[in-house]
């Protein structure tokens, strides 16, 4: 879970630095999954 937690902190330092159109389709759909993980989905 750590590691799963300093993955989603990166993508979300890369949205907040470069914008969400930065993020590969590949890191697009991993930050997904996590927050439907996160929300109970």
């Amino acid at each position: 879970m750590v590691a799963a937690r300093a993955t989603m902190d990166m993508l979300l330092d890369k949205i907040a630095d470069q914008g969400m159109q930065s993020l590969s389709n590949d890191e697009r759909q991993l930050l997904d999954e996590m927050s439907r993980k996160l929300r109970g989905g």
